[in-house]
C-alpha cells in the first residue's frame, strides 16, 4: 500500500507519467509480491493489481477535487463524461446529467440524484475500480449529450471476422490477448532462469503479439505497452527472446 500511495503522489503531482509510475512500483515488489489477494479472496497479478488501483486513484482524486469546488461555487447540477467502450453498467449513466443531493424537477426535465444513479463512490460505480469516466458541474440546460450521440456509442458497429460488436465487446476481446501476451512472457522468464531452452516460449510469445498486434489493427483500437508488461521483462529479455523465435527451424511447430 505504501508503495502505491507513492506511484499515486507521482502521477498526481505531475512528475511521472502513469506508466512510469507503475512500472517502477511493480518493479520494486515483484521479487516479494507477484500476485495479490484480496480480502474477497480474488487474485490478480502485480502489475494488473498495481494499474488499476494507481489509475484508480487518480480519478477518484479528480472526482472528489471536483466536489471541492462544487461546493465552493454552490453548484447543484453535475454532467457525467462518456465515451465509446463503456462497461454496460456505466453506459446507462453516461452523458448525463444529475442533480447532488436528491432528484429533482427543473425546467420541466426531471433530473436524478447523482450518486444514487451513478453510483459513485462505490467500487463499482462512477469512479470506482477502472472507471475512465469524470465529471464537471454544469448548468441544467443544453445537455451536451443527446440520446442519439449516447447510443452511437454503444452501437455494434465494429466489424471484426465477419460479426459486429460493440467498443466495449472488441476491448474485452483485446484484454485477453494482452494477456496472453503477459502469460507467454512469464513462461520465458521462468523458462530462462531455470536454465531451460526457451524456444518454444520464444515463439509463443511473438505468436501472441502478433495476434495482439493484428487485432488491433483490424479493429482500430490500439495497443497499450503498460498492458503487456510484466516485471524483469525489458529490452534485454525481449531482444532475446525475439532473436530465439527468429532463428526457430522452419518447421517447428506449436501444439496448443
Amino acid at each position: 500500500e505504501r508503495t502505491l500511495d507513492a506511484a499515486w503522489g507521482k502521477v498526481s503531482t505531475g512528475a511521472f507519467d502513469y506508466k512510469t509510475a507503475v512500472k517502477q512500483a511493480v518493479d520494486s515488489l515483484a521479487d516479494d509480491l507477484p500476485v495479490v489477494t484480496y480480502p474477497s479472496g480474488h487474485t490478480d497479478t502485480l502489475e494488473v493489481a498495481a494499474r488499476r488501483a494507481v489509475l484508480t486513484g487518480v480519478n477518484q482524486t479528480a472526482g472528489k477535487l471536483q466536489l471541492a469546488r462544487m461546493d465552493e461555487m454552490g453548484a447543484e447540477f453535475v454532467e457525467t463524461s462518456a465515451h465509446g467502450g463503456a462497461r454496460p453498467s456505466h453506459a446507462e449513466w453516461q452523458g448525463r446529467r444529475f442533480h447532488r443531493g436528491g432528484p429533482v424537477d427543473y425546467n420541466g426535465r426531471h433530473y436524478p440524484d447523482f450518486e444514487e444513479t451513478t453510483g459513485y463512490g462505490t467500487g463499482a460505480g462512477l469512479c470506482g475500480w477502472n472507471c475512465r469516466h469524470s465529471f464537471w458541474p454544469c448548468y441544467p440546460d443544453p445537455p451536451t449529450w443527446t440520446g442519439e450521440s449516447l447510443r452511437q456509442l454503444n452501437a455494434r458497429d465494429i466489424e471484426y471476422n465477419g460479426k459486429l460488436y460493440t467498443r466495449y465487446e472488441i476491448s474485452q476481446m483485446q484484454r485477453a490477448r494482452e494477456r496472453n501476451v503477459r502469460r507467454c512472457k512469464k513462461r520465458y522468464l521462468a523458462e530462462d532462469a531455470a536454465g531451460l531452452d526457451t524456444t518454444d516460449s520464444a515463439v509463443r510469445l511473438k505468436a501472441a503479439r502478433q495476434s495482439l498486434a493484428q487485432f488491433a489493427k483490424d479493429t482500430g483500437s490500439r495497443v497499450d505497452s503498460a498492458r503487456v508488461s510484466v516485471p524483469k521483462f525489458g529490452r534485454s529479455e525481449a531482444s532475446k527472446a525475439g532473436w530465439a523465435a527468429k532463428t526457430t527451424p522452419n518447421d517447428f511447430k506449436i501444439y496448443r
